[in-house]
């Protein structure tokens, strides 16, 4: 097996940071969304709440953006693979869309790679 190529993906929005300037309240118990970019490419994230998540934990959605009409650099098909500190939690084939949905336990920080048949790995660190 050859070592692939990989493209660390930068983290470009987050909902936590704009709460305060924005007025919202109770921030801790909804939904943290995320979004990250490499190039042309994004990763849109869902992150659940940590407060009131089941013991056997959730879900992580999120979308994997490709420009438009770029079929070249991530070819088909394309996984999204998460690793806690645990080691991998979860690896799912994404849709045509580029969504998938990987099982998260919601405590500490993870990594999410973006795995394409051809082309190199996107990764996505998360620090909570």
């Amino acid at each position: 097996m050859t070592q692939k190529d990989s493209i660390e993906a930068e983290l470009v929005a987050d909902t936590r940071d704009s709460e305060e300037r924005l007025g919202f309240r109770n921030v801790a118990s909804a939904e943290r969304r995320l979004l990250f970019r490499t190039g042309d490419a994004y990763i849109e994230l869902r992150v659940p709440p940590a407060a009131g998540a089941p013991e056997s934990g959730g879900w992580l959605y999120g979308q994997f953006i490709l420009p438009d009409g770029s079929t070249e650099e991530f070819e088909r098909p394309i996984y999204a693979v998460l690793q806690g500190s645990k080691g991998v939690t979860g690896a799912v084939r994404t849709t045509d869309m580029g969504d998938f949905a990987v099982p998260f336990s919601g405590n500490g920080d993870f990594v999410l790679n973006i795995e394409p048949a051809k082309g190199p790995v996107v990764r996505a660190r998360f620090s909570q």
